[in-house]
């Protein structure tokens, strides 16, 4: 049986969906702060997920909903992406300070 071909096989850049309310599930938002990661899609995987990542506590765009108020990232990484993302990741700082 073949393994399913992994998303960071197809594109190495970042995927991102937009999602609904996780409270509510509308798909009416407004966002409320800007990403601070505008060029996230541009910088390594390795970089990105390593423990030692200096993108840490950065975040896409924060939106609220327009029908319950619950604020949330809106676009999102896709899920599956994340976790190949972090299974794929060789931390060489985080190896070298063990």
């Amino acid at each position: 049986m073949a393994a399913a071909a992994s998303p960071l096989a197809a594109a190495q850049s970042l995927i991102m969906r937009s999602v609904p309310c996780n409270l509510c599930g509308s798909t009416a938002s407004t966002q409320v702060y800007g990403s601070r990661l505008p060029d996230l899609g541009d910088r390594d995987v390795q970089e990105i997920f390593a423990c030692t990542s200096s993108a840490y506590g950065e975040c896409g765009p924060i939106v609220r909903c327009d029908a319950c108020g619950f604020m949330y990232q809106n676009p999102q990484p896709d899920p599956a992406w994340i976790l190949f993302a972090y299974e794929d990741v060789i931390d060489t700082r985080y190896d070298e300070e063990r």
